[in-house]
């Protein structure tokens, strides 16, 4: 893997090490709970990167048809710990697999994005940026869920009682 790209997907193993690790110490009802209106799940945060990542890489980089329904993602409503850790692992296998496979020529070609040509580079930065702002918002609802019972911040509450 040339080592940009390699930056990059060690940026992304990050991010989804601490989702896999927000979304295994929380309990069933923490990750489908929505805080109030216009916030997202955990359970569809995490649905919504596995489809983007997918989407971003496989498709529009790789060409391969990934078969996206973007709305439905933020409706999803999960709450097994395995379904969406396998979720979220099998959409990283695919962006490592296919990053492993670009070289430093294929960073500067382009793909359409919303109608504009857009480097593969520029979608690398774009999965980056895109990825750490939802897993910023997962550590904020994880907050937000464990406040409910007054747990201290970073300690994920049970939600006894509710």
């Amino acid at each position: 893997m040339i080592p940009e790209v390699q930056g990059v997907v060690s940026e992304l193993r990050v991010l989804w090490d601490e989702t896999e690790a927000l979304v295994r110490r929380l309990p069933p009802q923490a990750l489908t709970h929505k805080q109030g209106a216009g916030f997202n799940s955990i359970s569809a945060l995490v649905t919504h990167l596995a489809g983007s990542q997918r989407w971003w890489i496989g498709e529009v980089v790789a060409n391969r048809p990934m078969h996206r329904d973007r709305d439905a993602e933020f409706r999803a409503e999960d709450a097994d710990t395995g379904v969406l850790t396998t979720r979220l692992q099998e959409a990283a296998e695919l962006v490592r697999e296919i990053l492993g496979t670009l070289t430093s020529e294929m960073l500067d070609q382009t793909r359409l994005y919303r109608g504009q040509p857009v480097t593969v580079r520029w979608i690398l930065m774009r999965l980056l940026a895109h990825t750490a702002r939802h897993v910023g918002q997962m550590q904020v609802v994880e907050k937000l869920w464990a406040s409910r019972d007054g747990a201290a911040p970073g300690q994920a509450s049970q939600g006894k009682g509710r």
